[in-house]
């Protein structure tokens, strides 16, 4: 079973309370990370600073080397790392953040799940199914038809055509019921 650990973004680096608003800024340009997992001297996650958090320091026009530690958003959902991925459609829809913070045991900051994180795993998961349809399709012994949304035949299987006696061609973009 596909857990968070293997489609996340992985982290070797947070920042820290004391941080300033220059390294911050730094550090999510560098990164291109909207959000940043925050530690303290243990390696524990204590919050995260967001864009949104760089900008009211920018705004509050407050000097380079101001330390973030006011600006840190301390209620954060974390997800742990071996959650099985089929958890996330809930967590995903229920969320009103675009990213999550991945924690292993240990409470330790290890990955971020960002909404393209998930998206490509749903892709990759889609391209996956769509492959093992089509392979059933194709080898079935019974006849199977795909019509779009105007009744107009999209896929027909081999065994389908054999059955008919047209070819593909024939077949493919005809309504249904004309066939």
């Amino acid at each position: 079973m596909k857990t968070v650990k293997e489609i996340m973004t992985k982290i070797d680096q947070c920042l820290t309370p004391g941080n300033t608003l220059f390294e911050a800024l730094f550090f999510m340009k560098n990164s291109k990370w909207n959000t940043v997992p925050i530690i303290n001297s243990n390696k524990k996650l204590v919050g995260v600073f967001t864009r949104s958090s760089l900008y009211n320091m920018l705004l509050a026009d407050l000097h380079k080397n101001t330390p973030i530690i006011n600006y840190i958003i301390k209620d954060v959902g974390t997800i742990l790392a071996d959650t099985p991925v089929e958890v996330l459609d809930q967590i995903l829809l229920d969320s009103k953040v675009g990213t999550g913070i991945v924690i292993n045991q240990d409470q330790e900051p290890i990955g971020l799940l960002t909404q393209t994180d998930a998206l490509m795993n749903y892709l990759q998961e889609t391209i996956l199914l769509k492959g093992q349809l089509e392979t059933v399709l194709h080898t079935s012994n019974l006849g199977a038809v795909m019509t779009d949304e105007n009744n107009r035949i999209i896929f027909a299987n081999p065994k389908l055509i054999e059955m008919i006696g047209k070819n593909e061609k024939e077949i493919l973009n005809q309504r249904l019921d004309e066939l």
